[in-house]
């Protein structure tokens, strides 16, 4: 991750920015306006200063370079020469009257300096979680810091530092800053602990209680706690506090995602609960539900219609296609040249203050001589040591090769095989379909001996992706249903969708393609549609599993990592 110092906007704050640029011209129900004043300053830096009325109004900043900031008064750094377009949107609370307005600005005094950094660094784990960590970054100027965190909780600012964890996973990151050229770059990578022998007694919960006008007091219940212990709240509305005890107000009713993060610097213990709060005391009552269902037609044309619950004359409708088009509107139409696609369909009512956002993940088929074949794996839990590759294939295949990874193969559908001796085998298929089009999927799998030496090797049958009707596998059907991941893939944050059929207990599970656990989360979730944020930005490009389990029920869903 080379570049100048820059901040990256998420794909909310993308999509705000546009929506609040094209309801603000509709939501004064008063007398309300936007301005502001500039000052270029040395080095690229440009200080900005509302002028708007009332003076009291709030303010949200887009500066043109990726940054972005509240406050009646704000500044920044462009590191590049040219012009800027520079947003700024104004509102009052409660929400009576909004505005915006924009600017075009010209840089020509911007550092030019080029960041070569390059952050590494080696780990090695000692006795009792104890862990050495050794800067291996390349090409740092002599004004060169040193920022080390630990799943985002800063632990040493040394070249070369050490540090005792517990047992369990870790995202250990070094952030270099070069203060001479004006650049950083960071470099994470995870780590498993298992030889600790010290205990984390840490165990984060609250409990909260919705009052009248949006209020909920939140209380923690977490037990383990002590003197050094760090309290972090996110309520959901952009709105955070770090103390035990906390409150805040929603100006919307619906349901919000709270999590309260526990950290002991002492101890090195983190612990996290999440809860998913029904909010309806809010002073903005009316109620409102973005939906939306498409066609996808040829040449990748799809067209999409609102069906949206609670609007009125009076709702505005704005349609996010791969976060970087859009369009206004009940009715869209995109055309669409990738494989997987992301839309979002968010829509405001200015009379009744109503906000809601809904997102869907549009496929596009690819010609029949561009195929896909695909396969996942599943152990039998009625039959020892066997284990089933479901595959899917197109319908105009032709031929089959399974390559088992230990230097044999097979042709045909639906083959078996046998393994004699343990170990990762990278399992593929290679399909020739009618128009001679090829397409190849592999899977990296732990074959192993039983403990029992009599007993033989694992086996592995190909069958049809619906399975025979003999093997018993989980089935999701009794707890949840429609489960969804979108944008898939992803880059920075991806959302999983859950549609529970009871209110329950889930547990959210992320596999590497080894089988390898990287972040398990457990959570409650409610009867209807649950949804959740997964980041993803500490996640390496490749291909991943989400597994949601409830129960005995079990869905699992292939992420995609850009």
């Amino acid at each position: 991750m080379k570049t100048t110092i820059t901040t990256t906007r998420s794909i909310f704050s993308a999509l705000m920015l546009a929506f609040f640029l094209f309801i603000g011209k509709n939501m004064n129900a008063q007398a309300c306006t936007a301005s502001f004043n500039y000052t270029l300053n040395a080095n690229g830096n440009v200080s900005f200063q509302s002028t708007s009325s009332p003076s009291t109004l709030n303010c949200q900043w887009w500066f043109g370079n990726n940054q972005s900031a509240i406050g009646q008064t704000a500044s920044t750094t462009y590191t590049a020469n040219g012009t800027y377009t520079v947003n700024l949107f104004t509102w009052n609370v409660p929400t009576t009257c909004s505005a915006s307005t924009q600017q075009t600005i010209l840089i020509t005094n911007a550092s030019t300096s080029t960041c070569n950094l390059n952050a590494s660094f080696t780990k090695n784990v000692g006795a009792n979680g104890v862990t050495y960590f050794t800067n291996t970054s390349t090409n740092a100027s002599t004004l060169t810091s040193y920022h080390w965190s630990n799943n985002n909780n800063f632990f040493s600012s040394v070249q070369n530092p050490s540090t005792t964890l517990n047992n369990g996973f870790y995202n250990i990151c070094l952030t270099v800053i070069d203060s001479l050229n004006n650049c950083f770059d960071t470099f994470c990578d995870s780590i498993v602990i298992s030889n600790s022998t010290n205990t984390c007694n840490l165990n984060a919960n609250f409990s909260y209680v919705v009052g009248s006008n949006g209020n909920v007091s939140f209380v923690s219940t977490s037990t383990g706690t002590t003197a050094s212990t760090n309290y972090s709240w996110w309520f959901g509305n952009n709105q955070s506090a770090n103390t035990p005890n906390a409150n805040t107000n929603y100006a919307f009713n619906g349901l919000y995602t709270v999590c309260l993060f526990l950290t002991d610097n002492n101890s090195n213990c983190t612990s996290s609960f999440c809860d998913t709060i029904n909010v309806n005391t809010a002073a903005n009552s009316s109620t409102c539900n973005a939906s939306f269902n498409f066609t996808v037609g040829s040449n990748g044309n799809v067209t999409f219609a609102s069906n949206s619950t609670g609007t009125t004359s009076t709702t505005s409708h704005l349609w996010s296609f791969n976060n970087s088009s859009w369009s206004n509107g009940p009715t869209a139409s995109q055309t669409f040249t990738n494989f997987f696609n992301y839309v979002c369909l968010t829509i405001y009512d200015s009379a009744s203050l109503c906000f809601s956002t809904y997102c869907d993940t549009v496929i596009i088929p690819s010609n029949p001589c561009n195929p896909s074949v695909n396969f996942v794996m599943v152990q039998d839990t009625t039959q020892a040591l066997t284990w089933w590759a479901f595959a899917n294939y197109p319908a105009n295949v032709t031929n089959v090769v399974w390559s088992w990874g230990d230097n044999s193969s097979s042709t045909g559908f639906f083959p078996s095989h046998t393994y004699s001796a343990s170990g990762f085998y990278n399992i593929c298929v290679t399909i020739t379909v009618s128009c001679a089009g090829t397409a190849s999927f592999c899977s990296n799998t732990f074959i192993n001996k039983s403990a029992e030496a009599s007993l033989p090797m694992y086996h592995v049958n190909v069958a049809a992706s619906s399975g025979p009707t003999s093997i018993k596998v989980n089935t999701a059907k009794e707890a949840m249903s429609d489960v969804l991941l979108y944008p898939n893939p992803a880059k920075d944050l991806t959302h999983l969708r859950v549609n529970m059929n009871n209110a329950g207990d889930i547990s959210i599970s992320i596999y590497e393609i080894t089988g390898k656990l990287l972040v398990q989360q457990d959570r409650k979730a409610y009867q209807g549609v649950n949804e959740v944020e997964i980041p993803t930005n500490e996640l390496k490009r490749g291909m991943y599993f989400v597994t949601i389990n409830s129960g005995s029920a079990k869905k699992t869903v292939r992420l995609i990592k850009e």
